[in-house]
């Protein structure tokens, strides 16, 4: 017989659908599936190229073809699904960089339709929410960085599931059950990104995991409709006139229309745990028997304290206080945040530093930056010198797409900590974040030197007085240190700098440097060097006199 909590947990479990299913109403769902649907159909093919051509460079070109060959020879055939994937693969690992960093385009365009959609359910008025499509191009950048892995996992264990299933009998059945619970766990994870980054409202942890895997348990299900339908021997062309190509495009559309619409009721579930997720584990706990430090019986619905705004209609990012203006005031609070952020070191001795501060600083007190996580500009920054390296392996004019990008590396790594102190969200993690992506920038930095033709000597002693100037400073601030010790001439804007000059003379004056025909890598390898050296020994001066 259902005891009391029983009937409890059923009870809650009806409540919530009841408000999931009352906070779609009206909201036209199918119109807005069918909009995100839209933006997908866009990316589908940019994000598969893409997704598998980083897997080739991960597990290799043959590798991807032979696994994605036993992957489609495990489905039912017939619609040509195994002539299109296999076709797929094979234009997928013989993409060039350049190429590949063009698909990016288009496959980010997927994050802006998401948000667009996801904008739709939020409480948050379309109008507040600025530069839309860029905040869902950008916050779709997690969900592609994880993509790979995700991939790659599938793709490895994709033929030692597909074996069993050529089998037949119970071991089919078997393969079935552990390839549903893989991609399961894999496409919860995805979901996850992309109702923490691309999504809109500021959901906790406890709401956003439940119900990524509540919607990445459905989408597996259908999913597996799709597999059935596939198998299904209908000619896709027949209400088109015998048309291959429309027959395709609309059964594809179709799923894709049902995916999302899954997808979008998952967000909505999101949304309503976000109001309910402390009443919903008291009341979902089923061994809990103790009593709540407040009076009231444990297992029953315990009350969270609430402001007067409902926390799904908060916004994702606290604001910090804004800039007063470009006068002297706003000059001296930038420089009072960076301050702050660099142990009290003050920049206004040097005019180039401050006002180098002073221009990220209120660059970050925009509204779009301000809605950023800092951790994610700080992982922007090796990324974009990550395929700066990828454009100046091509040679030609790709290194002038590479000066830009490095450009921008440059860009992130002030903008993270100036976005977390304008917004007050310092915190020791984010530090710990930034400083391993610009010691993983610096490398990559020194990467693009070579792949512009620098002597690899003077690439690796670049490298290592770069990395041996900032572990001296990071020992000797754990020694008891304040600040950074000395501004030298071998900072990172200075590395910067010589990167994208490289990047810049490459493309624009393959023959060498005016005058001297002298390789523009090399030459900035060795100033990178020379001013490393005297730089390092700036430093050691001052860590002496700090810790005198």
């Amino acid at each position: 017989m259902p005891t009391g909590a029983t009937h409890t947990r059923r009870g809650a479990l009806r409540l919530l659908v009841r408000e999931v299913r009352d906070g779609l109403h009206g909201r036209q769902m199918a119109l807005v599936a069918a909009g995100v649907s839209f933006f997908a159909m866009i990316s589908v093919v940019s994000l598969a190229l893409l997704l598998l051509r980083l897997c080739a460079f991960a597990i290799g070109a043959d590798g991807t073809r032979q696994a994605v060959a036993q992957i489609a020879d495990a489905l039912p055939h017939g619609h040509g699904v195994q002539t299109g994937l296999r076709t797929l693969a094979e234009a997928a690992v013989g993409l060039s960089w350049p190429a590949l960093a063009v698909t990016l385009v288009p496959a980010t365009v997927y994050g802006e339709g998401l948000r667009r959609g996801f904008l739709q359910l939020s409480p948050t008025a379309a109008e507040e929410d600025t530069f839309t499509g860029w905040r869902g191009r950008l916050g779709m950048v997690p969900a592609l960085v994880a993509a790979p892995l995700l991939t790659g996992a599938a793709l490895y264990a994709g033929p030692a599931l597909a074996r069993p299933a050529e089998a037949g009998g119970p071991q089919a059945a078997l393969s079935a059950f552990l390839a549903f619970h893989l991609l399961w766990v894999l496409l919860s994870l995805e979901v996850l990104l992309v109702f923490r980054f691309v999504g809109v409202g500021a959901a906790a942890s406890r709401a956003t995991v439940p119900a990524a895997f509540v919607t990445g348990a459905f989408l597996c299900g259908f999913l597996g409709g799709f597999v059935v339908f596939l198998a299904i021997p209908v000619d896709w062309s027949l209400p088109f006139g015998g048309l291959v190509a429309p027959g395709v495009t609309v059964a594809l559309g179709l799923w894709l229309y049902l995916l999302h619409a899954v997808l979008l009721v998952g967000y909505q579930l999101m949304l309503c745990l976000e109001g309910r997720t402390e009443t919903l584990l008291a009341t979902l706990r089923p061994f809990r028997r103790t009593r709540a430090p407040g009076g009231r019986a444990a297992g029953g619905p315990t009350p969270r304290p609430r402001s007067g705004t409902p926390p799904a209609a908060k916004k994702r990012f606290r604001r910090g206080t804004p800039f007063t203006g470009p006068g002297t005031r706003g000059r001296d609070d930038a420089l009072a945040r960076w301050a702050e952020l660099h142990a009290g070191h003050d920049p206004s001795g040097s005019t180039l530093a401050s006002g180098w501060v002073v221009l990220v600083q209120r660059c970050a007190s925009t509204r779009p930056l301000r809605a950023l996580p800092p951790d994610l500009l700080s992982l922007a920054g090796p990324l974009a010198v990550a395929a700066a390296v990828a454009l100046a392996a091509e040679g030609g004019r790709w290194p002038l797409a590479a000066c830009v990008l490095v450009v921008l590396s440059g860009l992130f790594d002030g903008l993270d900590g100036a976005v977390a102190a304008v917004t007050g969200r310092a915190r020791p993690l984010g530090a710990v974040v930034d400083a391993l992506a610009d010691r993983v920038a610096d490398l990559l930095l020194v990467a693009v030197l070579y792949a512009l033709g620098a002597p690899a000597s003077w690439c690796l002693a670049a490298a290592l007085l770069a990395q041996l100037h900032e572990y001296v400073r990071a020992r000797a601030n754990a020694a008891g240190m304040r600040g950074v010790g000395a501004l030298s001439v071998g900072e990172r804007p200075l590395r910067v700098v010589l990167s994208a000059v490289a990047c810049l003379g490459s493309g624009l004056l393959p023959d060498g440097t005016p005058g001297t025909g002298w390789d523009w890598a090399t030459v900035c390898a060795v100033c990178w060097t020379v001013a490393g050296a005297v730089g390092f020994a700036q430093l050691a001066a001052g860590v002496a006199r700090a810790l005198r």
